[in-house]
């Protein structure tokens, strides 16, 4: 991705972008691509990601992309630093694409990495695996995933919240383990149900019981008994991590 793939990409969807690269010599092959296609609003500038960060303002970026780099960061800093970072990140963007590296890639800095990559995310309000992609280092894929602190992502649905928990309701305590995550607003209520959590203390029973919940819960909204009236499903799904329902009208907060 040295030459800014890209950045050209979304400059030509009329985005407007920064790229950060730790060397010079990167950044004079972009700068010169750049100033081939002058249609395109890029810019590309030497940084840390660390002192990046550390200096942006709230809504200076719509948008953080994170691809082939956290995972260098760790191995200098320690998981918990990358974490206070993407929390930052998160609170000052109002969503981050980020592709993670994981333990078991057979390079230098892989015996740094946290045992599940979620790890560093996991603080976030909202993140969801978007796919798995392979890299040229060797056979094993790498997680990507979309994070916010402000909206639900989901494939057919984005709107911010304004509030989230880990539990049903106060006095819920540990029922599910933190294993799903309820994000309201005005307009809706969506239910995020994990099927494996990064303190791996749900057990298979409770990870199968999450599966079948979300299916009988789906299956209700759609097609509820006559004459009941229920909020309007507006989205539904799941995949092998995770899943979720949302309902355009919102439940009351003790649901």
């Amino acid at each position: 991705m040295c030459s800014g793939v890209l950045q050209f990409k979304f400059g030509k969807q009329g985005c407007q972008r920064i790229r950060y690269r730790l060397l010079q010599q990167n950044i004079d092959v972009c700068q010169a691509l750049a100033e081939e296609n002058p249609h395109c609003d890029v810019k590309f500038q030497v940084g840390r990601i660390e002192d990046i960060v550390s200096t942006l303002e709230e809504n200076q970026f719509d948008l953080a992309i994170g691809l082939s780099v956290f995972h260098h960061i760790v191995h200098l800093h320690g998981v918990a630093e990358v974490r206070s970072l993407l929390e930052r990140l998160a609170n000052l963007t109002q969503a981050m694409i980020l592709e993670l590296a994981v333990k078991e890639e057979p390079l230098y800095w892989g015996k740094s990495q946290p045992e599940d990559p979620r790890e560093l995310i996991d603080q976030c309000a909202f993140y969801r695996l978007i796919g798995r992609f392979d890299t040229h280092l060797s056979n094993i894929s790498r997680p990507m995933y979309i994070i916010s602190n402000h909206r639900v992502i989901l494939p057919e649905f984005n709107q911010p919240f304004t509030s989230w928990r880990d539990s049903p309701y106060t006095g819920a305590g540990f029922a599910h383990k933190q294993s799903r995550r309820y994000y309201f607003s005005s307009e809706f209520i969506c239910k995020f149900y994990r099927f494996s959590t990064v303190s791996c203390l749900l057990t298979d029973k409770e990870s199968e019981r999450n599966r079948t919940e979300l299916a009988h819960e789906e299956a209700f909204l759609k097609s509820p008994p006559s004459g009941l009236k229920v909020p309007a499903l507006f989205t539904a799904g799941g995949e092998w991590r995770s899943g979720m329902v949302g309902n355009g009208k919102k439940f009351p907060e003790s649901c």
